[in-house]
Order: C-alpha cells, then structure tokens, then sequence
C-alpha cells in the first residue's frame, strides 16, 4: 500500500472513531490504554506490513474515538456552567454572536463568572432576547436566568447543533444588561463595520432587492420577508442568499470559470482566488459557518491547482479530519459541515464524470461549467438534505440554472456598489441600477418558478438507513465511472 493511500485510509478511520464514539460511550482511560497497546503493537509488527496495517488503523480508529470523548464537557466540575443547569444563576460574560431576525435576537454568549461570590466558569450559552435593545458582538452583559442543559431541548437536531457549537446550556427570558459596549474590540469592530455596510445597501436599493444583497455579500438575512425566504427554500436557492458550505464551493469554482476566461491558468488563479474568500470570509465578520464553508470550498481549487486525483481526495479528507480534530462533534451534530463535505465531493468526483453529457450547453461565460457545478453539488448534497430537511424540489435545477449564471456580474458589481456607496451614496445608487435589474430578474424567476403546476414535486424526508444506502450507491457508481475514465 502507498503512503499517500495509507494516510488516506487513517484519516478515514479517525473520522469513523470519531462518529463511533458519539454513539458508543466508553471510558476515556480505558481508550487511552487501548491507544497505548495498539501503538506499541504497531511498532513491534512494523516489518509484517499486514500486522502492521491493520494495527495502525485501529490505532487511529481508536485515537478518534478518545478524542471525541476528550471533546465532552466535563459537568460535574463546579468550574464548568454546565454544572449548574437547572439553576437559577447571573454570570457575566461576553457576547460571540448576534443571529437578528425580525422579532428576536439570538446570543451566543461566552460565560467567564459567577456574580455570586466571583466564581470563574468556563462555558457557553445560547439564548434569545427581544428585538430592543440591540446587542453587539463583543458587549460584555450580565445575565440572569435559569440554565437548561441539552437534553430539555425537544428537538435533537438543535441540541446536537448546539453541542457542534460547544454549547451545552441555554435559558429562556433572561436578564441582560451591558456592562461594557465591544465596539472597541476586534469582533465589535467587524460587527459594526457589517452593519455600516448594510445600511449603505439599504440606502442604494430598494426592499427587497436590499435584503437579497444583504444576504448574499455579507450573509445578512435578517431583513428578508417570510414569503421570499420560503420561496427561495421550495425552489433550492437558500444557498445563493446565505453562506453556505454549497454556496462557497459553487462561487469558487465560477470564479475560477471567470480567471480561465480572462485566460489565466488554474494554478495561477489559485492565489487570487483565496485571496478573495478570505478577504470576503473577514468582510462578514469572520463566522464560524463562514470560516468552514471558505476552507471546504477553497479545497476544490487546491485539488485543481496540484492537478491530481489521488491527492485530491487526500486535501479533501485532511480538511475535515483537522476540523473534526478540533471540534469532533461537527460531524454528527452540524449538518452545515456535513453539506460543505458532501458539495466539495461531489464537485471534485462528480463534475469529470457528468460533464460529457452537458455538451449541449455553450461554453459561452462558462456556463456549461456553472450547470454541471450545480448539478455536481445537489446530486452530492441530496441525500443529507432529504435526511435532514425532507424537502428536496425538482424544479431546483432549472431555479438554480437560471440563476447561478449571474452570480459572477452580480458579486463583481455588489462589491463596487459596496464600495462606492461608502465615498458617495448617489454614485452608489447608479452602480446599484445593474444590481437592482439582476436582483429584479431572480425575483420574477423565482416567483414564476414557483407559480409552476409541479413546483411543489419533489422527495419527501428519507430516513438515516435510506440516506446511507443513497450515498453507497452514489459512491459505488462514481467508482465504476472512475475506472472507466482512467
């Protein structure tokens, strides 16, 4: 077995101790001694490379199982805010993240004390407040309510987001006051820095218009009326209004259409490319989901750049196993990670072995390379989203054909518009008009779309069995495709 296949296989079975474990507890110093013994074991069959394989792959196997059980919190430590779930306690803390919507606000706080007798805790909460006052990333508060562990949440898939997000308390109708404002500190200085830049949005265009740019330049959806955040969602287009694993991977690969376009090479563009998503990623505040969803995304070009299948896949696995070494419960628990996986996959195994049936699409702007990008990343995506949200809409790839096309203008000219409206609102209003027709033509798509007999065809939720068997068969016929191609 090569190098190159064997680290492959190891991050493979790290990833499946990982998901093991957050099935099957067992004790943390019984993995570590078995960690132990499986190591020494693998040193002493070094020279019997059969021994030798199988060794080193429970090892990692079990390696991943520890580590997932390392994640967990520790909550019979007074230390730990989890400890005190079911109390009544004020702690202070600072906020992490601000999620608006029209009628609430969702915090994200990190707790740092106990009011009462200053006791330092560590841990995280996620609460809701109303829409006043308004609350900023960085404010300092002090927070009265009654803690809730995970397991009061009724809905699992929430609880299990929340623990992804390392959070494992929550309260309903809490006391808050700030302490201290965090416009000064680096996080508040972004914050504030994304609202400045949506209220120049608003001021150059007119709703709803403002809250599709909102959405799509700086992930701000908070604006958007119900009716048109549903119709986005029957119709597949969530994606192009907010960042998304999917979203990232598609505008990279567009961009790296435009660079070829203009006749730059793929291992050049690479650079400009990563440049650009990483100046975006900052520009919207540098979230959690944003940050994973810019390095999924960006493994695509990678693979591109170094040219070759076989380090493709490992760029491709080393991503996520780094990601899962850092927070293991994201495989499990935040289906926005298991997306961004499922569409870089599908975009780097799947686009080579369709594109020969897109012949019929012009190579005009690229655009044959848009369709097959889109159809590579929803053939990849469906089965986690039919799992998850049981609505996956056939009408979908026509809705995304007849959108994705303009994304490459529309992100050129928002970032002009953005960018001129902070020196002069009125030119900021001229470069809008482009922006504003672009915007005009995916409502009325979108709204004709929907208006359709059989827009409302698609697959219902599949259950975990059906979604593993949609997947094995997937990769079962991208595997007999592969061989043919080679």
């Amino acid at each position: 077995m090569a190098n190159s296949e064997l680290f492959f296989y190891c991050l493979i079975f790290f990833l499946a101790g990982i998901v093991t474990g957050s099935f099957l507890f067992l004790e943390g110093f019984y993995l570590f001694c078995l960690l132990l013994i499986l190591f020494f074991c693998s040193l002493m069959f070094f020279r019997h490379k059969r021994f030798f394989y199988v060794l080193i792959l429970a090892t990692v196997f079990v390696f991943g199982w520890w580590r997932y059980d390392l994640s967990l919190p520790d909550c019979s430590r007074p230390k730990n805010l989890c400890y005190h779930n079911g109390q009544k306690v004020a702690f202070i803390g600072k906020i992490v993240l601000v999620s608006n919507s029209p009628d609430s606000q969702r915090l994200e706080i990190s707790a740092s004390k106990l009011e009462a007798g200053n006791i330092a805790v560590s841990g995280k909460i996620q609460t809701t407040a109303g829409i006043f006052p308004k609350f900023d990333v960085g404010d300092i508060i002090s927070v009265n309510c009654e803690l809730q562990g995970l397991d009061e949440i009724k809905q699992s898939g929430f609880a299990k987001y929340l623990s992804s997000r390392r959070i494992y308390s929550s309260c309903w109708n809490p006391e808050i006051t700030v302490l201290d404002f965090g416009s000064a500190s680096f996080a508040g200085f972004w914050g504030s820095a994304r609202r400045f830049l949506s209220e120049k949005i608003n001021l150059t265009l007119p709703e709803p218009t403002a809250s599709l740019m909102r959405g799509m330049m700086l992930g701000d959806g908070a604006g958007m009326p119900k009716y048109l955040k549903d119709r986005f969602s029957r119709l597949g287009l969530t994606h192009v209004i907010a960042i998304s694993g999917s979203h990232i991977a598609i505008v990279c690969s567009v961009l790296l259409a435009c660079f070829l376009t203009a006749g730059v090479s793929r291992p050049r563009s690479f650079w400009p490319i990563f440049w650009i998503v990483v100046f975006y990623v900052i520009l919207v505040g540098a979230p959690a989901s944003a940050v994973r969803s810019a390095i999924m995304g960006l493994m695509i070009l990678f693979s591109q750049k170094i040219g070759r299948l076989s380090r493709s896949k490992n760029v491709l696995i080393s991503a996520a196993a780094l990601m899962a070494l850092e927070n293991p419960e994201i495989i499990i628990g935040d289906v926005g990670f298991q997306l961004s996986f499922a569409a870089v996959w599908g975009l780097i195994y799947i686009t080579p072995i369709i594109k020969k049936y897109f012949s019929i699409f012009p190579e005009f702007l690229q655009l044959r390379e848009i369709v097959v990008a889109t159809c590579a990343a929803q053939l990849s995506t469906m089965p986690l989203i039919l799992f998850h949200f049981g609505n996956f809409s056939f009408i979908s790839f026509f809705a995304n054909l007849l959108i994705l096309p303009a994304i490459p203008l529309l992100t050129v000219l928002g970032l002009a518009q953005v960018v001129v409206a902070v020196i002069s609102v009125l030119f900021g209003k001229i470069i809008g008009f482009p922006v504003w027709v672009i915007c005009v033509y995916w409502l009325e798509v979108s709204k004709w779309l929907d208006g359709l007999l059989f827009s409302d065809w698609g697959l219902g939720q599949i259950s975990l069995l059906s979604a593993i068997i949609s997947y094995l068969i997937i990769f079962v016929w991208v595997w007999l495709a592969g061989k043919k191609m080679v």
